[in-house]
């Protein structure tokens, strides 16, 4: 996985734009799939260091979330109120994982958005 990796986030460098890495969610389903997990994430985690990239770590932002974020399948984001809210910004709704993650998203894009404006503005 790390050298087809790289050679996406050298792609897309070379084309001049920014890619964020992503962590992977936790996977509860059982023990290999969590090592499994825990493994891409250090991979990416590396990749982004030895690159100086930015990392969305949405494995973090779940981690203390009830069942970490995942649904009872311990395969998917766990889904807020009986509408199937996916981008509930409250306290309850950001208790579960697909709003948390949806939220986390637009944070590390706006922290990209703005460490890039400060910095062409200070050209």
């Amino acid at each position: 996985m790390n050298g087809y990796m790289d050679t996406v986030v050298e792609r897309i460098l070379a084309h001049g734009s920014i890619p964020v890495l992503s962590t992977l969610p936790p996977n509860l389903i059982d023990a290999e799939h969590a090592e499994a997990v825990f493994e891409r994430n250090r991979v990416l985690l590396q990749l982004a260091d030895k690159r100086r990239i930015p990392v969305w770590n949405y494995w973090r932002a779940l981690r203390d979330l009830l069942n970490q974020g995942m649904s009872p399948d311990g395969l998917h984001p766990s889904i807020c109120c009986p509408d199937g809210g996916t981008a509930v910004f409250t306290a309850e709704g950001l208790q579960h994982g697909f709003s948390m993650r949806n939220l986390t998203a637009l944070l590390v894009l706006d922290e990209v958005y703005s460490v890039v404006l400060s910095e062409t503005f200070q050209e």
